[in-house]
């Protein structure tokens, strides 16, 4: 099973959201999507997308943490149904937008990073804190069977398997791409202004489609 890293562009403000809420914006998120369930007592927070004046929108956005996406109501109603997916929808919407989104929240974590060969960076005054991961790997054995995870040491994070890249470039959706994480090399192109995703890596993608 092949893993990838889902990231999606803050180049573009079409894929920037603006988040109102009592803490900074980026540990709103760091400190909200962690990879708990938040269907029981989730609160939609004021979103406000970045530039108002734009028509057209991609299915995926984020805000300025890659801790948890939005999606287009399209791209969650071909999620929805799927079994063993990871991650949960939950609804919301922009302020200043009449379309409806949703949140992707991933619910999956995995103790599967194999730390023998990963580049991890931890805090010098605490040992066990985790600064920065370079260049993950995966012990394949301990790969969830799902469409979306995160691992234990970092949990701003969002990792997919074949399926979710496969069902992405099968409808068609914008404003996300994926790396492969072990060389950060980007497989398919992020796909903004609503065009279909490009494959830039045709090694890559030979792999993921043959095998």
């Amino acid at each position: 099973m092949s893993v990838f890293s889902a990231k999606v562009s803050i180049d573009d403000t079409r894929t920037v959201v603006g988040v109102t809420t009592t803490l900074p914006e980026v540990s709103y998120f760091s400190a909200t999507f962690r990879g708990t369930s938040l269907l029981g007592n989730w609160e939609p927070p004021e979103l406000t997308l970045a530039d108002e004046g734009v028509e057209i929108l991609t299915d995926f956005m984020c805000g300025l943490s890659s801790a948890a996406f939005f999606l287009s109501q399209q791209a969650a109603d071909y999620f929805a149904n799927l079994p063993q997916k990871g991650f949960e929808l939950l609804e919301t919407r922009f302020n200043n937008r009449k379309e409806s989104f949703l949140v992707l929240n991933v619910t999956t974590v995995a103790d599967c990073l194999d730390k023998k060969v990963t580049r991890i960076t931890y805090s010098s005054t605490d040992p066990q804190r985790v600064l920065l991961i370079q260049q993950p790997r995966f012990i394949e054995e301990r790969i969830p069977e799902v469409l979306a995870f995160k691992v234990p040491e970092d949990t701003s994070r969002i990792f997919v398997t074949d399926a979710f890249v496969e069902l992405v470039i099968a409808k068609k959706l914008t404003g996300i791409y994926f790396e492969d994480p072990s060389t950060e090399e980007v497989f398919l192109k992020k796909a903004l202004f609503g065009t279909p995703f490009l494959p830039i890596f045709a090694k890559q993608r030979k792999k993921l489609f043959d095998g």
